[in-house]
């Protein structure tokens, strides 16, 4: 079996999870079952941000273990680290959509405030050789920058594009345009060129226009694995991913106005 074929296997295998109950802790009485009538619990609640986060670390951990050599084993444990830690400065607010089409609003750029000092607040309780390390791959994570931290951020976009994918095989399907309180600028246009609004399409298209300038030793295991997951599932590639990227901006001023 081929290396990208094991890592979806583990990687479904370990979202699983999320459909199981601690049972002690609903016997206690501290958590009441959330099972619904088709065997799922979860339907009714979104995504914890936890789950995120575990799902990205174990991913990230099963494509380092399976492709050693693109990143030095040296920074594995800080890399893991940040990545189960990566989203703590929601705390306050919550996930904060920044897809395009709220750059220039204020409200926005508050709570991003906020949340980088949440995180900051967060990171001084690290032991400090890691509290400098974790401050400094802060900005370049979210930036699709510097070396290794640009390979953390492209694991934790594609965990959000194989959770839709693990979703979709539960008969449970994402749609951009059902976007709270509105889809953006962005997914709309993205959705317009791949001709499907479904999240799993556009969060792929998404990630491909977003990485296209990455290391092409970066793209090339993370691409392979998506395109797997997606023959898996659907025994084909979409569309979404042959479309050609080169062309196609991340951002457009028309985004701002959805």
């Amino acid at each position: 079996m081929g290396r990208s074929k094991k890592i979806w296997e583990n990687y479904y295998t370990y979202c699983e999870t999320s459909y199981v109950e601690r049972g002690g802790t609903v016997a206690c009485g501290t958590l009441p079952t959330l099972r619904t009538r088709d065997g799922y619990p979860y339907d009714s609640k979104p995504e914890f941000v936890s789950e995120h986060q575990g799902r990205s670390a174990f991913l990230l951990g099963q494509i380092l273990m399976n492709y050693p050599d693109l990143s030095d084993p040296s920074t594995w444990f800080l890399q893991m680290m940040f990545v189960l830690c990566h989203d703590v400065g929601e705390i306050k607010h919550g996930d904060i959509l920044d897809d395009g089409s709220m750059t220039d609003n204020s409200v926005i750029q508050e709570m991003r405030r906020d949340e980088e000092e949440l995180l900051d607040d967060f990171f001084c309780n690290f032991p400090e050789r890691y509290s400098m390390q974790m401050a400094e791959i802060a900005p370049l994570f979210e930036g699709y920058a510097g070396g290794y931290p640009l390979l953390d951020k492209m694991v934790e976009k594609l965990d959000a594009i194989l959770f839709q994918l693990f979703l979709y095989t539960k008969g449970r399907v994402g749609d951009v345009r059902r976007k709270r309180p509105s889809p953006s600028g962005r997914d709309l246009r993205f959705a317009e060129i791949i001709g499907s609004s479904r999240a799993i399409d556009v969060w792929a298209f998404h990630f491909r226009v977003a990485t296209k300038d990455a290391p092409e030793d970066y793209k090339k295991p993370l691409i392979k694995l998506l395109n797997t997951a997606f023959k898996s599932v659907y025994n084909c590639i979409p569309d979404c991913m042959l479309i050609d990227v080169t062309d196609v901006p991340l951002d457009d001023p028309a985004d701002s106005v959805a």
